[in-house]
């Protein structure tokens, strides 16, 4: 696995040394390609007046950055000089109409007779104005119109030469943004890849995607302020468009990676998510009604897009803080945040030109960033997986053993940890988490009261309230548990949660006093869900609290000893009525450890005949646990769902004793390693372990011979269908 890292990593650096390679053997050659042409651009900076409405002004050099009004005819002239003539003019015209004239001949028009179904702005264009031989000391002379203030007087800088020639001399000076461009191409389409590889493999591919499909709407949007699109394509309206539409949508994205990778931000991404959706709708139809233009409202987007950016920082921030060392996903968001602060001031200062300049420079180090981080992530799943697979049997007998002993030693919370654990499931998947979360908040909620195995019985098991004395060695259990844990190197990384569980958010818990998100994630969830559970249990010294009671405890922690977002949730669970508080419901009955551990010892032995009833609520335990016993001892398991079809006539009363003659046959004609219970008023589920496929119909044929022998009813007849 090192080794793959390795070569992953080692690929990344071969293509960026690619592109600076690239980039500096292309920018500090020659623009001399002897299949167009061998001559030399000129510059055509100097010598310029422009004239507005109400002063001319000499230009000593471009660019230049005036004052005019929206819709101001300006017009910028100059003597045409022996080197000019018979060459191409070329320049940037941004978000303005303009003619060009030598003296009073038309050279070269754009957007003069457009009419534009939608919006005002004509958009951004690469001039290339051929000027007449004969052309010498006449006048050239530049007319220009916008529908924006202040656009009309800017002037970018203007070089001369063979068409050709200016075209590459053009595209040599766009060739490191050309790269940058490309590698956020690339970068993008990795993740999208990486995504696609997820959703195989049954992940959560939202982080990836969305990631994947920001770096391509900015390639979009930094290809088109490169201006070489227009080169080859002339639709300006279209890139325009394109422009502001490319800037709607990033934030939208960030936000959806933002959503998908922090629970801390999810309330506000939510609505920003709305805020950014609501923008995109009012901006495509003010401008489609004529109301506004996207120029108009960009400041919108911007302001979306810099609240996103100022999000990932502050998140990856609190990352490296958490990990205290500086990686290089903070590196990459650090980089595109300044990169794009420059670009976000020079936008509303210089306003036209290159608004991509630093911000894709920035964003192309963010895209390597993310490929580097994301690679490493496969990989150290791919290690863990891999660590995982080789401890699975030693931990999970670990695991119960500790379980079971908890049990014991505690006889006022027989069940809790368990309870604890299927909580925690139902909390982690209303918060978004993915299975890999959900099976280790599962694992680590089972154990994370193991430290009361070092409280003296006295104590733990004491009838009434606990002296301050007690109550000190009751909490001490948190760094036994802790201890014991970190002892066992396949459960070492366990010990967060039983450590952590009794930690306040606003710090005044135990035994470390952390508060907010300093408390491990996991440790925040279980601590909520241990302390419901505690509350809806009955205790030695009181009887489980009423709902409303509770709900009004777990309100009152809220901010203060739970996580605010982690109490919204389960609040919500609460509400739902998706959390069972009967938590009597299971005594009497065999639940899923002791199950598990009665099918482990007697499948190596003769099994009488009666099948191990249990709870529906265990099934689903029960059914992983099973599903898995081919894997780990190599025992083949069948699962039957069984239902009682009847006539209309029949009442649910007879349905009802039906039910239980087929609970008794198959009780009767199963054996013990053999697990059923009932799923709804009229089916039975079964799994059938060791049971050998050529023996299913034999087995079920059993089952319905006893049935017919026990059921009174012949309206009521049974049906099988093998899972």
């Amino acid at each position: 696995m090192k080794n793959i890292k390795n070569i992953s990593l080692l690929i990344v650096a071969i293509i960026i040394l690619q592109f600076v390679a690239i980039g500096i053997i292309v920018g500090t050659s020659e623009v001399q390609d002897v299949t167009l042409a061998t001559d030399d651009v000129v510059e055509c900076n100097a010598g310029w007046e422009i004239t507005t409405e109400d002063v001319t002004t000499k230009i000593s050099s471009l660019p230049y950055y005036g004052k005019s009004d929206a819709d101001e005819i300006v017009v910028a002239k100059r003597a045409v000089s022996a080197n000019m003539c018979g060459e191409t003019l070329c320049f940037l015209s941004a978000d303005k109409r303009l003619q060009i004239f030598v003296d009073d001949e038309l050279i070269y028009s754009f957007g003069m007779d457009d009419q534009l179904v939608i919006g005002r702005t004509p958009g951004s264009v690469m001039v290339f104005a051929d000027i007449p031989d004969d052309s010498e000391g006449k006048i050239i002379k530049i007319k220009m119109q916008s529908p924006y203030e202040d656009y009309a007087t800017y002037m970018t800088q203007m070089v001369v030469g063979d068409r050709d020639v200016v075209i590459l001399y053009f595209l040599k000076n766009e060739i490191f943004a050309l790269i940058c461009c490309l590698g956020i191409l690339v970068c993008g389409i990795i993740l999208l890849i990486f995504a696609t590889v997820q959703i195989r493999s049954k992940q959560n591919p939202a982080k990836l995607f969305s990631l994947g499909m920001y770096f391509i709407v900015l390639f979009a949007y930094h290809l088109i302020e490169t201006k070489v699109p227009m080169i080859f394509y002339g639709n300006q309206v279209l890139y325009s468009n394109l422009i502001f539409l490319s800037l709607m949508m990033a934030p939208f994205f960030t936000e959806l990676y933002l959503f998908a990778v922090s629970d801390h931000y999810k309330k506000l991404m939510r609505i920003l998510i709305y805020i950014t959706v609501t923008n995109i709708i009012v901006q495509l139809t003010l401008q489609a009604f004529n109301i506004l233009d996207f120029m108009s409202m960009a400041f919108v987007s911007h302001g979306l897009l810099t609240i996103v950016i100022v999000v990932v920082l502050l998140m990856e921030y609190k990352n490296v803080r958490q990990r205290k060392k500086v990686d290089v996903a903070f590196l990459g968001v650090l980089s595109a945040a300044i990169c794009a602060a420059i670009d976000l001031v020079r936008c509303y200062t210089e306003k036209v030109g290159d608004l991509g300049k630093y911000s894709r420079v920035g964003v192309f180090i963010f895209g390597i960033s993310m490929v580097i981080t994301c690679i490493n992530e496969m990989v150290q799943k791919q290690v863990q997986f891999a660590e995982n697979a080789k401890a699975e049997l030693i931990s999970a007998e670990i695991i119960q053993t500790l379980v079971t002993a908890i049990d014991a030693k505690d006889i006022y919370t027989k069940g809790h940890s368990t309870r604890v654990a299927e909580y925690s499931i139902i909390l982690a998947k209303r918060l978004g988490w993915d299975e890999e979360r959900i099976d280790s908040v599962r694992y680590k909620a089972l154990l994370h009261d193991v430290g009361k195995i070092g409280i003296p019985d006295r104590v733990l098991n004491k009838a009434d309230r606990l002296s301050d004395e007690e109550f000190e060695i009751i909490k001490s259990h948190t760094i036994i548990g802790s201890e014991i844990l970190q002892g066992v190197s396949s459960l070492s990384e366990m010990y967060v949660v039983a450590r952590n569980h009794h930690e306040r958010y606003d710090g005044k818990g135990y035994p470390d006093k952390k508060s907010g998100e300093d408390i491990p994630e996991e440790a925040r969830l279980v601590g909520i869900v241990d302390a419901y559970d505690a509350m809806s249990s009955d205790r030695a010294y009181r009887k489980a609290l009423s709902r409303d009671t509770i709900r009004g405890e777990l309100s009152r922690g809220r901010g203060t000893q739970f996580d605010p977002h982690m109490t919204d949730a389960f609040l919500e669970l609460l509400d739902e009525g998706a959390l069972n508080t009967q938590q009597k419901e299971n005594e009497g009955k065999t639940d899923l450890m002791d199950v598990s551990s009665l099918v482990r010892e007697l499948i190596a032995q003769n099994c009488e005949p009666g099948a191990i009833k249990i709870n529906q609520e265990d099934m689903g335990k029960l059914y992983q646990y099973i599903n898995g016993l081919h894997t780990r001892f190599g025992i083949e398991s069948h699962t039957v769902l069984i239902s009682l079809v009847w006539e209309e006539d029949v009442a649910m009363s007879d349905v009802e004793k039906a039910m239980k003659a087929m609970e008794y046959s198959i009780i009767q004609s199963l054996r013990t390693v053999d697990v059923m219970t009932r799923v709804s008023e009229s089916q039975y589920l079964i799994v059938l372990t060791e049971a050998h496929s050529q023996n299913l119909q034999m087995i079920i044929d059993r089952v319905f011979a006893s049935f017919f022998k026990n059921s009174q009813n012949t309206k009521i007849k049974p049906v099988y269908e093998i899972k």
